[in-house]
């Protein structure tokens, strides 16, 4: 089963970004916040905003991740900005619930789960995903939630 980014990878725009200390990257990526000091942390349960998604860039030995640096923003990442995620679909495991059919163009919450960033289908308090297809209990395709696309902070 392939995890991550699954149709119109070809139109995202890729750039760099300094990764938190210690952050575990699924080897098919994952949705990320910003910790405040423009370094990403992947996004999980109670995360309310998000503002792109990372991919890893060297798989720790014989694991299906990346753990980045102890050292906050050692690690510098290929980053796609969620503005260029709108129309990118994201294969994620299940972490919580059973996919149905109508929960098409529903919203759903993320979550970490065994260094592994996954779905609550049973839950809706932060509503970070737009649910877009499934398959039950294994994984869900999934959208960044318009409404949960972070707020720019400027330079100054």
């Amino acid at each position: 089963m392939k995890y991550g980014i699954i149709k119109n990878e070809q139109v995202a725009l890729i750039l760099s970004a300094p990764m938190g200390a210690s952050e575990v990257i699924p080897e098919g990526g994952a949705f990320v916040k910003d910790d405040g000091s423009s370094r990403m942390e992947i996004a999980g349960d109670g995360s309310t905003l998000i503002v792109g998604y990372v991919l890893p860039t060297q798989l720790d030995t014989g694991k299906a991740y990346q753990t980045c640096s102890a050292t906050e923003g050692a690690t510098v990442v290929p980053f796609i900005p969620i503005e260029a995620m709108l129309g990118v679909v994201v294969r994620l495991p299940v972490t919580g619930g059973t996919y149905v059919s109508t929960m098409f163009n529903n919203t759903a919450d993320l979550e970490v789960v065994s260094n592994a960033q996954g779905v609550q289908l049973d839950a809706s308090a932060e509503d970070t995903v737009k649910v877009v297809g499934g398959d039950g209990t294994s994984y869900v395709d999934v959208i960044p939630c318009l409404e949960k696309i972070t707020g720019m902070t400027g330079v100054v």
